[in-house]
Formats: C-alpha cells, sequence, structure tokens
C-alpha cells in the first residue's frame, strides 16, 4: 500500500522527531494524539513565546493566514492559536552547561552557593530551558520532608530524655573507648541513609553530648566521629545529595546502591573510626 494523502500512521519516535518534522511549518506530518510528549511541551522546550505585540512589530500576520516576509523570520516565527512563538537555535539548550560552569565559578568563589542556584534555576526558566513543571518536578520532596523531620526528632530526643536513655544505655552495656565510637558510627551511619546526612547527625549529637556529659570527657572526638559517619549514607540513593545527583541520568535503583555500598560503607566505617581512635588516643 502506498501512502497518500489522509493516511494514518502510529509512529515510534523519540522527542527529537517531534523537533524536525512537527516542530515548525511542515506538510511532513501532523501530530494527531502524541503520546507521551504532547505538542505543547515540545513548543515549551524548543519555542519562546512572546506577547501579541511582537507581531506587528515583526511584520507577522497572528492569524498564521500568510507566512512572514523575511527569510530569516519565515524558518524561525510561526503563529498557533493567536500565539506567536519564536523557535530557538540548535545549540540553545548547550546554554545549560554554561549555567552549570556560572554555577561551580561561584561556588569556587565563595559566594552562598543557595543563591547561586536559585539565580541559575530562574535563568533556565527564563531562557527556556527547563518549564516551571519541569523544575518542580524534578524536586524530591521526600528528602526535604525526611530531613525536616530529622531535625524535628532530634529536638525531640533531646528536650525528651530520650537521647540520655540511649547514651546512659551504651554506657551500661559496657561500651567504651573505640567500641563506643565504633557503635556510634554505625548508627550515624545507618540513620543517615534514611534520613539524610544533616538529620542523622541531628539525631545522635543529643546521644553524644549525654554520653559525654555523664563520663566527663571531650566531646571533639564523638563530634569528629559522627560527623565522618553522616557522609557513609551510600546504602540508598538519598542517603547523600551527590547520589541523586547521579541516580537519575545513570538510571540507578536502589539495589545499586546497596550492593556497591555496603562494602564501601564497611571499609569507610572501619578507616574513619580506627583513625579517629589514633588521633585522639581512645586506644
Amino acid at each position: 500500500h502506498e501512502l497518500a494523502a489522509g493516511d494514518s500512521l502510529v509512529i515510534r519516535a523519540r522527542p527529537d522527531f517531534l523537533h524536525a518534522h512537527c516542530g515548525r511549518p511542515s506538510t511532513e506530518f501532523h501530530v494527531a494524539d502524541p503520546i507521551g510528549f504532547t505538542l505543547e511541551a515540545l513548543l515549551e522546550s524548543r519555542y519562546i513565546t512572546l506577547p501579541a505585540c511582537f507581531a506587528a512589530l515583526l511584520g507577522v500576520p497572528t492569524d498564521g493566514s500568510a507566512p512572514p516576509e523575511n527569510a530569516f523570520l519565515r524558518d524561525r516565527v510561526e503563529t498557533r492559536a493567536g500565539e506567536l512563538y519564536v523557535r530557538l537555535p540548535d545549540w540553545w539548550p548547550n546554554l545549560t552547561l554554561l549555567i552549570f560552569v556560572a554555577v561551580v565559578a561561584a561556588a569556587m568563589a565563595g559566594v552562598d552557593l543557595v543563591q547561586v542556584c536559585a539565580v541559575a534555576i530562574i535563568a533556565m526558566v527564563v531562557l527556556s530551558l527547563v518549564t516551571v513543571k519541569q523544575a518542580i518536578g524534578h524536586v524530591d520532596w521526600n528528602v526535604y520532608v525526611t530531613g525536616a523531620m530529622a531535625f524535628g526528632i532530634g529536638s525531640a530526643m533531646s528536650n525528651s530524655g530520650v537521647a540520655a536513655w540511649i547514651g546512659q544505655l551504651l554506657l551500661s552495656a559496657g561500651l567504651s573507648g573505640p567500641w563506643l565510637i565504633l557503635v556510634l558510627a554505625v548508627l550515624t551511619s545507618l540513620i543517615a541513609n534514611v534520613v539524610t546526612d544533616r538529620g542523622s547527625v541531628q539525631v545522635m549529637f543529643p546521644i553524644a553530648l549525654a554520653i559525654v556529659r555523664s563520663q566527663g570527657t571531650s566531646m571533639l572526638p564523638y563530634t569528629v566521629a559522627i560527623a565522618n559517619a553522616a557522609l557513609g549514607g551510600v546504602l540508598t540513593p538519598f542517603g547523600l545529595s551527590t547520589s541523586l545527583i547521579v541516580a537519575g541520568p545513570g538510571r540507578y535503583v536502589a539495589r545499586d546502591f546497596a550492593v556497591f555500598g555496603a562494602p564501601l560503607l564497611i571499609l569507610y566505617t572501619i578507616l574513619s573510626v580506627a583513625i579517629t581512635c589514633l588521633v585522639y588516643g581512645l586506644w
């Protein structure tokens, strides 16, 4: 059967197929029912919407009755449903890399990273590199909720006396010196895999403080041990922020982190506890 005008095709294609054949005025294909990628999403990612007043300045009819007279505008500007769209050049998405380099440079210069990231996100939205909906969709709210709850749990443990009770329980078990440091480090690392590194410090610090007060010893080695162990959240994708960064692009699942993170966590815990005990004379 030879294709003729009016025939319908079911085509399984990548989004760049839409960019090449359906994103600008073309007689090749007309998208009747896109699956998984709407034409609106294509327009948001490859076009910039301009107010209708710019149509008169550019000499573009808003009703789409005729193409622009200028050859450059004919390839770059089009109207859909009374809206004026300007097609972005093919190299436009590469601006994301430029923004990333700017964020790294600003962070190395000592600028507040939170403010830099906020400005970078706004710039990406303004430049149509990402939509507001996409930016919100990439936020892992579970991490923020879990971390916030960890701070509340830490305060509750300190104020209710649970931290002091757990600390006394560890001392009653006969733990002291390197063994006590090891238990605190293991607990901190396991908690970090659930409530992130900051949350684990918030939970474990009151326990270590209660132990130090009952023993009358220095807090410094316990603080160092907990701080190092908090970075042992390598068993889950949300234990460390760096794990979250690579989990999406690398398509890693929780099993990958558990398989490769378990031996790494064991080695890291042994080395960090051993070095802490050697430096502060706890052997």
